[in-house]
């Protein structure tokens, strides 16, 4: 009997045990986590410069996916220091900055597919959240397409993001655009609350993650003309090429006849003079889009000597104030007017407005079998 009782006992505390949790074959939950609320007026203006953070409540644990890669701020928003949830879920997503938001502005948080509920991972996709610091939200709008121009597949999962810049005198593209959207995997993208404005727009593909185009390793692709945005576009185009490398020089060499120079890149065109009348005959041979130019030189015809030896030295300027130190021995820097890249408006060194001018000084040079001296040097741009 008491052996039948404790068999009792323990059959019905382990059918008890087996009813506590979720029964077997219930519904999956398959919603996104629900906006509720914000530490912002639901007005979403006039708020004030000083504020600090953004707070967004929703109605279940969230987590933040890749929110470094995800979340774009325009127009950006410097010393961002603290983003919550990091690690553990949170009801709530916070972000805390050290900046002062610009007045009569309208900035836009948009989280991409970052935010997801924390059973089953449903993602909330492109969330976005804008309030303005002026007396409204500005509600103009740039739509478009985004397409590798070498690929005929759908661009499916990438990294492309398109950016804005404002056009003004100086714009530095080594900067973060100052509006920027994530293309979606069908090559879909929408730039959204853009104030009035004269823009230049461009479209790459973002590997590193840090929302700038890095020129020769990303691709990339823009519009020849700045884009008037007086009223929202839609329908806009954007067609991605392989990035062209900034071009470089790397060395000069002997060679037979001549001199050999190497560049990284691969320059459309290469120009060469002498600096002065001692140099009479000289031949530049350069393949359009080559990264090798040769000099050739008729030493008898230019009564160059023949026993007197020097190391090149020479510097080269790739834009106004900046100037590199060459790679060979002996090199000095040369101070030099900035000369413009010889190309059309519709090249990716025109969109950036790039230009490079080489100036190499040989002061009284010999390279063994050529015999170059007594002259002053010559001019190369490229």
């Amino acid at each position: 009997m008491k052996r039948f009782l404790f068999l009792f006992v323990i059959g019905f505390l382990l059918q008890s045990c087996a009813r506590v949790g979720s029964p077997i074959g219930g519904s999956k939950d398959t919603l996104a986590p629900k906006f509720l609320s914000s530490n912002i007026d639901t007005t979403r203006v006039n708020v004030p410069t000083d504020i600090k953070e953004l707070r967004l409540d929703f109605d279940e644990y969230v987590t933040l996916k890749d929110v470094s890669k995800n979340l774009i701020i325009s127009p950006p928003i410097k010393n961002i220091t603290r983003i919550i949830p990091s690690n553990i879920a949170n009801k709530f997503i916070l972000i805390q900055w050290k900046d002062t938001l610009q007045a009569n502005t309208t900035y836009n948080f948009n989280f991409g597919n970052s935010i997801g509920d924390n059973n089953e991972g449903n993602i909330l996709r492109y969330f976005n959240f804008a309030f303005s610091t002026g007396s409204k939200l500005d509600d103009l709008y740039i739509s478009g397409d985004v397409k590798d121009a070498l690929s005929t597949k759908k661009p499916g999962e990438n990294k492309y993001v398109v950016g804005l810049y404002q056009v003004k005198d100086t714009m530095n593209y080594k900067q973060k655009p100052y509006y920027i959207t994530k293309v979606d995997d069908d090559g879909y993208f929408e730039l959204n609350y853009l104030s009035p404005g004269k823009y230049r727009i461009i479209a790459f593909e973002d590997e590193n993650g840090n929302s700038m185009y890095d020129a020769g390793k990303e691709k990339v692709g823009f519009q020849k003309d700045p884009v008037v945005v007086e009223k929202s576009i839609s329908g806009l185009n954007i067609k991605l090429y392989p990035s062209k490398k900034p071009v470089k020089y790397l060395e000069m060499k002997e060679s037979p006849g001549g001199v050999l120079m190497a560049f990284e890149g691969k320059p459309e065109e290469v120009k060469v003079q002498p600096l002065n009348e001692k140099i009479k005959d000289y031949k530049v041979t350069h393949a359009p889009k080559s990264d090798t130019v040769k000099i050739w030189f008729d030493a008898l015809k230019s009564d160059v000597g023949q026993n007197t030896t020097e190391n090149l030295k020479f510097g080269y300027n790739a834009g106004v104030g900046k100037k590199i130190p060459c790679t060979l021995p002996r090199c000095s820097i040369s101070t030099m007017q900035k000369m413009p890249w010889i190309s059309t408006a519709t090249t990716e060194e025109a969109f950036f407005r790039r230009g490079k001018t080489l100036r190499w000084f040989p002061i009284i040079t010999s390279i063994r079998s050529i015999r170059i001296s007594g002259f002053s040097g010559l001019q190369a741009t490229v």
